[in-house]
Protein backbone atom coordinates (compact mmCIF):
# COMPACT_ATOMS: atom_id res chain seq x y z
CA UNK A 1 0.00 0.00 0.00
CA UNK A 2 1.23 3.50 -0.93
CA UNK A 3 1.20 6.38 1.35
CA UNK A 4 0.07 8.80 1.87
CA UNK A 5 -3.36 8.03 0.63
CA UNK A 6 -7.10 9.19 1.79
CA UNK A 7 -9.54 7.74 3.92
CA UNK A 8 -13.04 8.42 3.65
CA UNK A 9 -16.21 8.78 6.16
CA UNK A 10 -19.88 9.16 5.74
CA UNK A 11 -21.77 11.86 5.95
CA UNK A 12 -19.64 14.75 5.03
CA UNK A 13 -19.15 17.90 3.03
CA UNK A 14 -18.51 16.30 -0.57
CA UNK A 15 -21.05 15.26 -2.67
CA UNK A 16 -20.56 11.73 -4.64
CA UNK A 17 -21.62 11.45 -7.86
CA UNK A 18 -23.91 8.71 -6.64
CA UNK A 19 -25.49 11.13 -4.35
CA UNK A 20 -24.24 10.51 -1.21
CA UNK A 21 -21.88 12.73 0.84
CA UNK A 22 -18.26 12.23 2.38
CA UNK A 23 -15.58 13.42 3.66
CA UNK A 24 -11.59 12.56 3.27
CA UNK A 25 -8.83 13.08 5.13
CA UNK A 26 -4.86 11.66 4.15
CA UNK A 27 -3.13 9.42 6.42
CA UNK A 28 0.78 9.33 6.36
CA UNK A 29 1.36 5.67 7.63
CA UNK A 30 0.18 1.84 8.18
CA UNK A 31 -0.31 2.77 12.15
CA UNK A 32 -2.51 5.80 11.05
CA UNK A 33 -4.38 4.19 8.12
CA UNK A 34 -5.70 1.30 10.53
CA UNK A 35 -6.39 3.59 13.53
CA UNK A 36 -8.85 5.54 10.97
CA UNK A 37 -10.09 2.02 10.09
CA UNK A 38 -10.88 1.03 13.31
CA UNK A 39 -13.02 4.27 13.52
CA UNK A 40 -15.70 3.66 10.94
CA UNK A 41 -13.74 5.13 8.02
CA UNK A 42 -13.59 3.75 4.67
CA UNK A 43 -10.97 2.39 2.21
CA UNK A 44 -13.11 3.96 -0.82
CA UNK A 45 -16.18 6.26 -1.07
CA UNK A 46 -18.52 3.80 -2.10
CA UNK A 47 -17.80 1.58 1.06
CA UNK A 48 -17.89 4.70 3.30
CA UNK A 49 -21.65 5.94 1.89
CA UNK A 50 -22.59 2.72 1.55
CA UNK A 51 -21.80 1.91 5.23
CA UNK A 52 -23.54 5.27 6.50
CA UNK A 53 -27.08 4.50 4.63
CA UNK A 54 -29.68 7.09 4.33
CA UNK A 55 -27.75 9.74 6.19
CA UNK A 56 -25.48 9.91 3.71
CA UNK A 57 -27.81 10.92 1.07
CA UNK A 58 -29.95 13.44 3.19
CA UNK A 59 -27.17 15.88 4.55
CA UNK A 60 -27.21 18.68 3.65
CA UNK A 61 -30.75 18.60 1.94
CA UNK A 62 -33.74 20.92 2.08
CA UNK A 63 -37.14 19.52 3.81
CA UNK A 64 -38.28 19.37 0.07
CA UNK A 65 -35.11 17.47 -1.02
CA UNK A 66 -34.71 14.99 1.77
CA UNK A 67 -38.78 13.94 1.02
CA UNK A 68 -37.54 13.16 -2.54
CA UNK A 69 -34.92 11.07 -1.83
CA UNK A 70 -36.57 9.20 0.83
CA UNK A 71 -39.28 8.10 -1.73
CA UNK A 72 -36.67 6.73 -4.24
CA UNK A 73 -34.21 5.06 -1.08
CA UNK A 74 -30.54 5.34 -3.33
CA UNK A 75 -28.63 4.06 -0.34
CA UNK A 76 -30.31 0.84 -0.59
CA UNK A 77 -29.42 0.37 -4.87
CA UNK A 78 -25.88 1.36 -3.16
CA UNK A 79 -25.69 -1.41 -0.20
CA UNK A 80 -26.75 -3.72 -2.71
CA UNK A 81 -24.68 -3.17 -5.65
CA UNK A 82 -21.12 -2.82 -2.64
CA UNK A 83 -22.46 -6.04 -1.59
CA UNK A 84 -22.90 -8.16 -4.77
CA UNK A 85 -19.13 -6.24 -5.92
CA UNK A 86 -17.89 -7.93 -2.67
CA UNK A 87 -19.25 -11.23 -3.21
CA UNK A 88 -18.28 -11.10 -6.80
CA UNK A 89 -14.54 -10.52 -5.33
CA UNK A 90 -14.56 -12.76 -2.79
CA UNK A 91 -15.37 -15.13 -5.27
CA UNK A 92 -12.60 -14.00 -7.05
CA UNK A 93 -9.84 -15.24 -5.26
CA UNK A 94 -6.66 -13.67 -3.79
CA UNK A 95 -5.91 -11.23 -6.47
CA UNK A 96 -8.02 -8.20 -6.47
CA UNK A 97 -6.82 -7.38 -10.21
CA UNK A 98 -6.63 -10.46 -12.78
CA UNK A 99 -4.05 -10.40 -15.07
CA UNK A 100 -5.12 -9.57 -18.81
CA UNK A 101 -3.28 -11.34 -21.13
CA UNK A 102 -2.29 -8.61 -24.42
CA UNK A 103 -3.89 -9.04 -27.19
CA UNK A 104 -2.26 -7.69 -30.21
CA UNK A 105 -5.33 -8.08 -32.41
CA UNK A 106 -7.69 -5.52 -30.82
CA UNK A 107 -8.67 -2.57 -32.44
CA UNK A 108 -6.95 0.62 -30.94
CA UNK A 109 -8.83 2.31 -28.21
CA UNK A 110 -10.06 6.12 -29.14
CA UNK A 111 -7.93 7.50 -27.06
CA UNK A 112 -4.45 5.61 -28.50
CA UNK A 113 -6.24 6.94 -32.00
CA UNK A 114 -6.36 10.54 -30.39
CA UNK A 115 -2.67 9.73 -29.02
CA UNK A 116 -1.10 9.13 -31.98
CA UNK A 117 -3.02 11.45 -34.01
CA UNK A 118 -1.58 14.31 -31.94
CA UNK A 119 2.08 13.12 -32.15
CA UNK A 120 1.58 12.64 -36.00
CA UNK A 121 -0.04 16.13 -36.17
CA UNK A 122 -3.62 15.28 -37.50
CA UNK A 123 -6.28 17.33 -37.20
CA UNK A 124 -9.47 15.87 -35.73
CA UNK A 125 -12.13 16.60 -33.32
CA UNK A 126 -15.02 14.90 -31.44
CA UNK A 127 -16.77 14.93 -34.53
CA UNK A 128 -14.33 12.34 -36.19
CA UNK A 129 -14.93 9.06 -36.25
CA UNK A 130 -12.73 6.02 -35.38
CA UNK A 131 -12.56 4.37 -38.22
CA UNK A 132 -11.79 7.84 -40.22
CA UNK A 133 -9.51 8.79 -37.35
CA UNK A 134 -7.40 5.25 -38.09
CA UNK A 135 -7.54 6.04 -41.99
CA UNK A 136 -5.73 9.36 -41.27
CA UNK A 137 -3.32 7.71 -39.36
CA UNK A 138 -2.42 5.08 -41.76
CA UNK A 139 -2.35 7.38 -44.28
CA UNK A 140 -0.02 9.63 -42.60
CA UNK A 141 2.68 6.52 -41.42
CA UNK A 142 2.67 5.39 -44.64
CA UNK A 143 4.02 8.54 -46.04
CA UNK A 144 4.09 10.60 -49.52
CA UNK A 145 4.79 8.05 -52.68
Amino acid sequence: MEFPRFVYLSPGTQRHSSGGTYRFVSVGDQAEHDAYLAQGWAVTVRDAIAQAGEAAFLSGLNDRQAKKVRKLKPWLKLQAQEAAQKAAGSLAGASEIPEVPEDDNTPPTRAELQAKATELGIKFDGRTSDKTLLAKIDAAMKGPV
